[in-house]
């Protein structure tokens, strides 16, 4: 089986914004299978919506406006830089989660997440009114937990079960679901010079973010994300 290659190319203005104004993302079927971006937004919202029910900011949490911006811009930054860099899709994806606070404009007096199709729309206007701090504490504390979420596809979990309840914690994951993609992935799967086990829980991560990748397809044929752009 050859894992998917995610082709991150360039986006226009207009195409950076899609379902900037949605909460839900549509079946992942609808759209072109492993697309890294929108894989990604459906699990940031997905988190989002999970850290907000435990954290006393949760009314100030960030809006899918900004993180599907956010997310947008990162994607087009590391399309532009990535000709001679090879990723696999939970590198790809950490990588984007890791960098999206770059792309917030502004300073401590004025901060932008403008509408790439309309600049005079600023995604981040509440930033700046007098309880503006409360929104970005809760983006930057949000952030710091996703960064964190996020790595579970690399970490080395002391079980199976202990990995369950990560990712249902952290993404609001059925573990009914979980265990249907989790029986789907052969145990004895790895990445060369990583620790066992470390594929079942990335490739379980991806699964759940739409990319489809498992099935009991042989281990040699696994490979990397091809270059990006």
């Amino acid at each position: 089986m050859t894992l998917p290659v995610f082709a991150m190319e360039s986006l226009t203005a207009r195409a950076m914004t899609f379902d900037a104004s949605q909460e839900d993302m549509p079946a992942y079927g609808e759209y072109v299978d492993a697309n890294v971006l929108r894989a990604t937004i459906k699990l940031l919202k997905r988190h989002r919506d999970m850290w907000a029910l435990e954290n006393p900011l949760r009314d100030y949490r960030p809006i899918s406006a900004v993180l599907t911006t956010l997310a947008g811009r990162a994607y087009e930054h590391m399309s532009h830089g990535s000709a001679l860099i090879v990723r696999r899709p939970i590198e790809a994806i950490m990588e984007l989660v890791e960098i999206m606070p770059q792309f917030i404009n502004g300073n401590l007096d004025h901060w932008q997440v403008c509408n790439p199709v309309d600049d005079g729309e600023n995604f981040a206007e509440k930033w700046n009114r007098p309880d503006g701090h409360k929104y970005r504490t809760a983006f930057f504390d949000w952030h710091r937990s996703a960064k964190e979420s996020f790595h579970l596809g690399l970490r080395e979990t002391a079980s199976l079960e202990s990995f369950q309840e990560d990712m249902s914690r952290s993404f609001g994951t059925n573990r009914t679901l979980l265990d249907s993609v989790l029986k789907d992935i052969p145990a004895n799967w790895s990445i060369p010079g990583l620790a066992p086990g470390v594929t079942r829980a990335s490739l379980a991560l991806s699964a759940l973010s739409g990319e489809a990748v498992a099935s009991r397809a042989s281990q040699r044929h696994v490979g990397s994300v091809d270059r990006l752009g």
